[in-house]
C-alpha cells in the first residue's frame, strides 16, 4: 500500500516493536509530535546519519507511535516512540518544513512460518549475553520491550545488543523472518565471544598486579 508520509529523521534506527527516546527542539518537528499525541497521527522515522542533511536519509524506515511526550519551559521536548510496519520510501519531497515522501510498506516473505527453535536459540544467547554485560559493565544494557511470542522479536533483539545503527539496519532491510533470526543468533555469538574474551584479560591482569 502507497501513502504520503511526514517524516522524522533521527540519528537512529527504530526498530519494529522497539522503542526510542527523542530529544525534540526544531519547532516544526515540535509540532508535529504533538499532532501524533493529539491527532493519532501516523509518521515515519528514517535512519540519517547528518540529521542537517535530509538527502542523506535511509531508504527504509519505521511507523513510530507515541508512548509519552513531556515538553519543558524551554520549549524542547523529550518524546518516547515505538515503532510498528516498516516501510520503502519511493519518493522525497523536500519542499517543506517537514520531510515528506511516498512510501510503501512491506512484510517478511516468510511472516506465517513457525521459528520456535531458533528464536529459543537466540532468547537463551539473548538471556546468556545479558547476563556478562551485567557483570562487565551494567550501563551497556539496553531497557525495553522483548518478546518471544512476538512476530517483532527478532527487532527487539536487536535493540538489546551494542552494535552500531548500520548493522541494525541491515536487519531492517531483510525480508526474511529467518535470516534476520539468524542474523541476531551470529551477532549474538560474535558479542558473547568478544566480551569472554576481555574478562579473561582482565581477569589475567588482576592476577598480574596481585602478584606484583
Amino acid at each position: 500500500m502507497a501513502e504520503k508520509l511526514a517524516l522524522f529523521p533521527i540519528g537512529a534506527v527504530l526498530m519494529p516493536g522497539g522503542e526510542l527516546m527523542l530529544r525534540l527542539h526544531e519547532p516544526a518537528y515540535l509540532n508535529l509530535a504533538r499532532q501524533m499525541v493529539q491527532e493519532n497521527k501516523a509518521v515515519g522515522f528514517v535512519y540519517s546519519d547528518d540529521e542537517d542533511e535530509l538527502s542523506n536519509i535511509a531508504s527504509i524506515g519505521s511507523i513510530g507511535i507515541p508512548v509519552e511526550l513531556t515538553e519543558f519551559e524551554d520549549e524542547t521536548a523529550m518524546m518516547r516512540i515505538r515503532g510498528l510496519e516498516r516501510f520503502e520510501i519511493t519518493k522525497v519531497d523536500e519542499n517543506n518544513d517537514i520531510l515528506k515522501a511516498q512510501v510503501r510498506y512491506f512484510e517478511d516473505q516468510d511472516i506465517n512460518v513457525d521459528y520456535t527453535v531458533l528464536v529459543n536459540t537466540v532468547q537463551e544467547m539473548l538471556v546468556n549475553y545479558q547476563q556478562i554485560v551485567a557483570d562487565v559493565d551494567p550501563d551497556m544494557l539496553h531497557p525495553g520491550p522483548v518478546e518471544p511470542s512476538s512476530y517483532e522479536f527478532s527487532f527487539q533483539v536487536l535493540d538489546q545488543i551494542s552494535v552500531t545503527e548500520e548493522v541494525r539496519y541491515e536487519a531492517m532491510r531483510m525480508t526474511e523472518q529467518k535470516k534476520r533470526l539468524e542474523y541476531c543468533r551470529d551477532l549474538l555469538r560474535k558479542e558473547i565471544s568478544t566480551l569472554k574474551f576481555l574478562m579473561d584479560e582482565d581477569m589475567e591482569e588482576d592476577s598480574i598486579h596481585m602478584v606484583n
